[in-house]
């Protein structure tokens, strides 16, 4: 049976949408810029995390946030 590798897929306002293959040590903020950052058209207050189970959580302060040491992601 093969390995099942967990991603995280990035979309919206980044520079390249795409999937990453998911790392423990790597934080939101380090997803998004593995992604190419933010575009110039992008609402950074704006973010939303969809977790693997279809529910969606609003990041409350946008990308202030990521700066607070609150980026932990987590598998599923």
């Amino acid at each position: 049976m093969p390995k099942f590798e967990q991603e995280v897929t990035v979309i919206g306002e980044v520079q390249n949408p795409t999937s990453h293959l998911y790392d423990p040590r790597l934080s939101r903020m380090d997803y998004i810029n593995e992604s190419g950052g933010f575009t110039s058209e992008a609402d950074e207050k704006r973010v939303y995390v969809v977790h693997a189970n279809g529910s969606v959580v609003a990041v409350r302060g946008g990308i202030h946030w990521f700066s607070r040491g609150n980026s932990r992601i987590e598998p599923g």
